[in-house]
């Protein structure tokens, strides 16, 4: 009874982790802000020592490093160029596949590119915008094993979250756009027809 109640207070707190999540992704436009709350919220709920967001950015195609909770670096708003490239290490691996990777010792597997730090292990999530890969949520730990098939399904449903707040960012953008182009245009026949008229 007690393992059971346990079991339905952490459920309990991972939904309300997703609800606030959600619900800070539909409040703002502000990615990086956004980001930032969601994977400081994530590596606390899943009890990691550091959590990261790479995007891809849609001009270049190069790794962006968006967001960083637990790391020593802040990552200034736009983000900064990550050091490898979209299709090498497990970054690439998850992207490829499109696929979560839970990593239980980083020295005992092939795709993980070594890093100064004292990672043993990583979960990596997709996120996922418009049925392509749009990036990656990383949260690591310091001990083996840190991180279990429910830790995946949290961090998985929150990419769910922040692919779509991706998507609602980029299409405000797009929007944003063509409404300045309609004003310039707008504008230019106006005094047009100002000096036509003159």
């Amino acid at each position: 009874l007690a393992d059971a109640l346990g079991s339905l207070r952490n459920e309990r707190d991972r939904s309300t982790i997703l609800y606030e999540i959600a619900s800070g992704l539909v409040a703002s436009l502000d990615i990086d802000r956004v980001l930032y709350k969601t994977v400081l919220m994530l590596k606390d709920a899943v009890h990691a020592e550091r959590a990261t967001v790479l995007l891809l950015d849609n001009n270049t195609g190069h790794l962006q490093h968006r967001a960083s909770v637990g790391g020593e670096k802040s990552v200034p708003p736009g983000g900064v160029r990550a050091v490898y490239n979209r299709n090498e290490g497990l970054v690439g691996w998850v992207l490829k596949h499109r696929e979560s990777a839970i990593v239980p010792d980083v020295r005992l597997d092939e795709r993980w590119i070594p890093i100064e730090d004292n990672t043993r292990s990583v979960l990596a999530v997709p996120i996922m915008a418009a049925d392509e890969a749009a990036g990656v949520i990383f949260l690591h730990a310091e001990e083996l094993a840190a991180f279990d098939i429910s830790d995946q399904r949290l961090v998985e449903a929150a990419a769910v979250q922040v692919g779509h707040a991706l998507n609602n960012a980029e299409l405000y953008r797009l929007i944003r756009e063509q409404a300045e182009r309609v004003g310039v245009m707008l504008r230019a026949q106006q005094n047009e027809g100002a000096r036509s008229q003159a």
